[in-house]
């Protein structure tokens, strides 16, 4: 239990400190042989990078099986299209924005989401704070908490608080304008906030 009132923000950092992976010369030098097609390398890199990335698969699809395939098809794709990254340091964030942007695809043609148009920005929504203050939650009672949300809602916040995307980087993978990105996880918030203060009554 945390001791100290803690914002949501930071949780996705609290949470992924322990995914994070190196990248030192040994690992850009792994990803620079995966350009050449070395299989060994691929292996390497794979299994360096496959367990936060199932892990990203999950906390979206929230299926081990369909997680394991997104994981697989996006490691595949990285590195038939490796030529394309210019920044050998950033492949970890390329290939979670795949993993992420496969695993989004895959909801919306099994049609377990959709996107509502919310073009006009409501102000009270907006003059809420940022931040969502949480005390003595423990970080996984955070998560069950956003999963009783409604489907987009649970992806959103997922990918801004958990996953750490921005507002840019959501409308880019997810297709959303940014208006209706901004309101639709403001109103994310405010029913997480309304979740966590029924939690905190029981």
């Amino acid at each position: 239990m945390f001791t100290k009132t803690v914002t949501i923000r930071k949780y996705h950092c609290l949470y992924n400190n322990k995914h994070q992976l190196m990248n030192s010369k040994n690992t850009i030098q792994l990803i620079q042989e995966c350009k050449l097609n070395k299989q060994q390398a691929q292996m390497s890199v794979y299994k360096l990078y496959c367990d936060a990335m199932y892990n990203v698969a999950f906390r979206i699809l929230q299926n081990s099986y369909e997680a394991e395939d997104v994981v697989q098809e996006s490691f595949l794709k990285a590195f038939n299209e490796l030529h394309k990254l210019k920044e050998l340091k950033a492949f970890g964030g390329w290939l979670k924005t795949i993993v992420v942007t496969k695993s989004i695809n895959l909801l919306k043609k099994e049609k377990k989401i959709q996107f509502v148009n919310l073009e006009i920005v409501e102000e009270k929504l907006e003059q809420t704070t940022e931040s969502i203050e949480l005390t003595d939650l423990k970080v996984q009672e955070i998560f069950n908490t956003i999963k009783t949300l409604k489907p987009n809602y649970a992806l959103l916040l997922t990918l801004h608080f958990i996953e750490g995307f921005d507002y840019d980087e959501i409308v880019g993978i997810t297709g959303m304008s940014y208006s209706n990105c901004r309101t639709t996880i403001s109103r994310a918030k405010e029913s997480l906030r309304k979740n966590l203060a029924i939690y905190e009554e029981q």
